[in-house]
Order: C-alpha cells, then sequence, then structure tokens
C-alpha cells in the first residue's frame, strides 16, 4: 500500500485510473522493476545492450522534462 501514496504525485492520475495498466505503477511485484531513468543521451544505448543480453521487452517509454511548475508532479502520457 506504501507505494499508493506515490499516486499523490501524478497530476493526472484521474485520467489513467480506468487504464488496466495505471496499477502496474504500484503493484508490489513489479515496482522498482518496471522504470529506470536513464539521461536521454544514453538511452539508446542502454536500450540496445538491455535487448542483446535478453531484456526483448525492454523500451523507452517517455521523458522527463522540466514543466516550468512550482511543485514536482509526474504528468501520465
Amino acid at each position: 500500500m506504501s507505494n499508493r501514496r506515490v499516486a499523490k504525485g501524478i497530476f493526472n492520475r484521474d485520467a489513467f485510473l480506468s487504464d488496466p495498466r495505471f496499477e502496474l505503477l504500484f503493484d508490489p511485484q513489479t515496482s522498482g522493476g518496471l522504470l529506470a531513468a536513464v539521461p536521454e543521451a544514453n538511452a539508446q544505448a542502454c536500450l540496445a545492450d538491455l535487448v542483446r543480453t535478453g531484456h526483448s521487452g525492454a523500451a523507452i517509454i517517455g521523458r522527463v522534462t522540466n514543466s516550468g511548475a512550482a511543485d514536482s508532479s509526474v504528468v501520465l502520457k
């Protein structure tokens, strides 16, 4: 349940509540294993290494950008 506290920081969470993948963000079996933050300049090389070493499901799924907002909300797309 402690993983669910992070949901408060997702700015547009209500728009994704009905998406079946939303719960994966908080599933204790997968949290920590789903996402890795990699500098953009290294992302393609990291992805290639992951695929080469057998992680065929690896993918680049987004970017971290500065929204200019004073808070540190996450915006899902």
